[in-house]
């Protein structure tokens, strides 16, 4: 476990997380500017957002792989 600190809005939020996924949210913030600086709420409700949109896009291409193996198993 790895604990990162985010300030947001004049808070300081310490969170821990698995070693990996902490390196990978590590250099998205701090390619954000995120991580020496505040955030504010609205760029965390953007950056969330973003990463919805790019998991939702991740889940349809899943979908049509999972769908063409069916397809392709059926023949």
């Amino acid at each position: 476990m790895r604990e990162l600190t985010i300030r947001l809005e004049g808070k300081e939020y310490g969170i821990k997380l698995e070693n990996e996924f902490a390196k990978v949210v590590e250099k998205e913030l701090q390619e954000q500017g995120m991580l020496e600086n505040q955030i504010k709420a609205k760029d965390m409700l953007f950056m969330y957002l973003k990463k919805a949109q790019e998991c939702f896009e991740l889940q349809k291409k899943m979908q049509e792989l999972i769908q063409r193996c069916e397809n392709l198993s059926n023949m």
